[in-house]
């Protein structure tokens, strides 16, 4: 049996082929986002102070967090229409929808980045008691629309299928450009240098890329004529977004409030060390976000076409994939987590501990399957909401317990529990209810 025909086996249908290979892409273009992202974190651990970590993780929470709620839960709706509209290839609904939403989101984020920016003094005082925060806050705020507007841009292309181009404004170029502007300013302006310029840096890198992205996304749609038969208002787009939006903000605040528990209670020594271990211990996701970025728009698709049988066989198909590929991950970090926290210094072997409870957490997750988007896409963001409202009560009850006499494993058991909390109840419903299965069939 040649090689051809092994692999042929192996990917099974045409469909699984085109998962196959459009989530290595996918995971390619995550992996080499890690390696930037690293590389970023790598340069503050060198150059500036583990206080200087601490600082950029919490501004770098904070440009999430307001990003977040500046897209109302609308990139996750528009990849439901937008793939639909594809799907029938009627461009002028997808050029009419896409705009409505840019515009939406943009307005809205230059909103809430003009307040953090006035409130950045009563921010740093009142939610991290720590008065070095202020100048890092309105330094972020001011990226926010370019952030939100850029995460737009990405779910227009996942809609597309254009998994490369939705993996490169999604997760490459949030550090493409910010590491380039780094770079500069520490060759070239090495006098200049304190705690604040990785977030200085990075935010200049982040508005640049916002407006290359618009530009690409302008093109893109050019020449196509903008229509509406099946219009849809902000009505509408507001009464499917909004769950999402609360899920998806609750999933951040869940993902984040770590840092926020860990800034309150604790140094940002602490909050640097806790980061690290987070980045690692979020390797062990890239092969789930690589499968969901074209699995996301294929569930939509199929689920409200009544497509049945293609459902069932993509997500078994996906499920499998996602868990193969990331016991190998997961068992060399799991084996030898001071040797990978010691390669951003050695003061960062202290959260050994830490990175291995999120491990378990990130492992669970990629058990259970394709859990939140099957969710969202099959008209059930309701019950997704209601079962990460019980994962964050968890979360935040245990970490908050927990943190003053146990610091960061105490953050990070609050966090585990949470995670795996909402996947397993997902799951459960999915298959009771629904009757499709996330998790493999052994």
């Amino acid at each position: 049996m040649n090689l051809n025909k092994i692999i042929s086996k192996i990917l099974g249908e045409a469909e699984n082929k085109e998962i196959f290979f459009k989530s290595l892409s996918s995971f390619s273009l995550r992996v080499l986002s890690y390696f930037l992202g690293f590389l970023f974190v790598f340069i503050i651990a060198r150059f500036y102070s583990v206080e200087a970590q601490g600082i950029f993780s919490i501004a770098f929470t904070v440009l999430s967090l307001i990003t977040l709620i500046s897209k109302l839960g609308i990139q996750t709706s528009m990849v439901k229409w937008l793939s639909s509209y594809f799907y029938k290839k009627k461009e002028g609904e997808v050029k009419f929808l896409f705009y409505r939403v840019y515009k939406l989101v943009l307005g809205f984020s230059i909103i809430l980045a003009f307040i953090i920016f006035l409130l950045a003094s009563k921010i740093s005082l009142w939610f991290f008691n720590k008065e070095s925060l202020v100048i890092p806050i309105k330094v972020i705020a001011i990226a926010i629309p370019f952030f939100a507007s850029t995460e737009i841009i990405a779910n227009y292309f996942r809609s597309k299928q254009s998994i490369t181009l939705f993996s490169f404004y999604s997760y490459v170029s949030k550090f493409v450009l910010p590491l380039v502007v780094l770079v500069i300013w520490i060759l070239f302006f090495p006098e200049r240098q304190d705690d604040v310029t990785p977030i200085f840096a990075y935010s200049i890198g982040i508005t640049l890329t916002g407006l290359i992205a618009f530009i690409h996304v302008y093109s893109n749609l050019a020449g196509i004529n903008a229509s509406a038969k099946e219009k849809i208002t902000y009505k509408n787009i507001f009464k499917l977004s909004l769950p999402m939006l609360f899920s998806s903000s609750l999933v951040m605040l869940m993902w984040w409030s770590d840092t926020f528990i860990l800034g309150v209670f604790k140094t940002e020594s602490d909050v640097g060390i806790y980061s690290i271990a987070v980045k690692l211990a979020t390797i062990v996701s890239f092969v789930y976000n690589a499968v969901i970025s074209i699995l996301l728009p294929k569930i939509a698709q199929y689920y409200q076409n009544n497509e049945k049988e293609k459902l069932i066989d993509t997500v078994q198909y996906s499920a499998k994939l996602i868990f193969i590929a990331t016991i190998p991950i997961t068992l060399a970090l799991v084996l030898f987590p001071k040797f990978f926290l010691s390669i951003f210094g050695e003061v960062y072997k202290e959260g050994y501990l830490i990175l291995i409870l999120l491990l378990i957490a990130q492992f669970t997750n990629s058990m259970a399957g394709p859990v939140g988007p099957f969710l969202n896409m099959s008209g059930n963001e309701k019950e997704q909401l209601y079962f990460i409202c019980i994962a964050l009560i968890v979360n935040l009850g245990v970490s908050l317990y927990l943190v003053k006499d146990f610091g960061g494993e105490g953050v990070a058991i609050g966090s585990a529990l949470g995670m795996i909390i909402w996947n397993v109840l997902g799951a459960i419903y999915i298959k009771v209810k629904l009757g499709y299965q996330t998790w493999i069939k052994i």
